[in-house]
């Protein structure tokens, strides 16, 4: 990767902006758990073929399901990382991994030089970045060692768009080899971003978890069914108000709600409670 002046310059402010922001990460209440993996002062893993990137929660559901789909031909050593304690716990339970050896991490924080010692650990042949997971210097170390980027899943709002695009001939000297988006609209922010053509539409990863719904015959003809999903701490009261108004109105309508950050369910439990709204845990019921 042939690295103008604008890409060192901007590495090195963002060198700085690490030195400066990760003493007071490593304490906050979320990033705290793991800090050790990711400083590199505790080191999980080694030598692997393929790096996979999940976020969070979402992510570490696609990266379970794309590890299924490798097929055993040949056995793979696989690095996935997260960068949140839902997210391990999700790729810690037993994946289907047909024969690959899997390690679990925590991703290290994106300070350049941290990332130029994970990468020469790890020395992966491929990462793996999912939906819009765009570091720029992992991105940036993994050009520099001739080692190949894909984003899969990849989406990107207009909002999203609209903030990395201030910055659009950064990102073009770090575009990553191929993109997989979901939809049409993905597809085209992505190529106007990293002016990448090897860009394609496909099918959204998600639909392929998607199980044989368990309700059954009997309640759904009885009930009426509502689904809240991916619920973030700031739309709390909108999604309260929401509730309170929809049972008022439908006494019997039954409401599936997901918080996106699971460990918020307490939280929603005392909230509908002190507002009078019997709810029960979707794992105590049978459907």
């Amino acid at each position: 990767m042939k690295e103008t002046l604008l890409l060192r310059s901007f590495f090195a402010a963002y060198q700085l902006i690490w030195y400066c922001v990760t003493p007071f990460l490593v304490r906050s209440g979320r990033v705290k758990e793991g800090s050790g993996e990711r400083t590199l002062q505790e080191v999980r893993f080694s030598r692997v073929d393929l790096w996979i990137h999940a976020a969070s929660a979402g992510e570490a559901y696609l990266a379970r399901q794309l590890v299924k789909c490798l097929g055993s031909e040949r056995k793979l050593d696989i690095l996935i990382t997260t960068n949140t304690s839902q997210g391990r716990s999700i790729l810690e339970k037993d994946i289907d991994t047909p024969g690959h050896r899997i390690t679990i991490a925590y991703m290290v924080f994106d300070n350049p030089s941290l990332v130029k010692k994970a990468v020469r650990i790890a020395d992966p042949k491929l990462l793996v970045l999912i939906e819009l997971e765009i570091w720029p210097a992992l991105m940036a170390e993994m050009k520099r060692a001739g080692r190949k980027i894909i984003i899969v899943n990849g989406r990107m709002t207009e909002k999203s768009y609209n903030g990395y695009k201030k910055v659009t001939s950064l990102w073009r000297q770090l575009k990553p080899d191929a993109i997989l988006a979901i939809s049409e609209d993905d597809k085209a922010r992505f190529i106007a971003l990293f002016d990448q053509p090897v860009t394609f539409h496909v099918a959204n990863m998600k639909f392929d978890r998607m199980e044989h719904c368990r309700i059954s015959t009997e309640e759904k003809a009885e009930y009426q069914y509502l689904v809240l999903a991916s619920v973030r701490k700031e739309e709390q009261s909108e999604i309260l108000y929401l509730i309170e108004k929809l049972l008022e109105k439908f006494p019997d309508l039954r409401i599936g709600l997901f918080p996106r950050h699971m460990h918020r369910l307490e939280n929603w439990g005392k909230l509908l409670s002190d507002n009078g709204i019997k709810w029960v845990l979707k794992s105590e019921r049978s459907w």
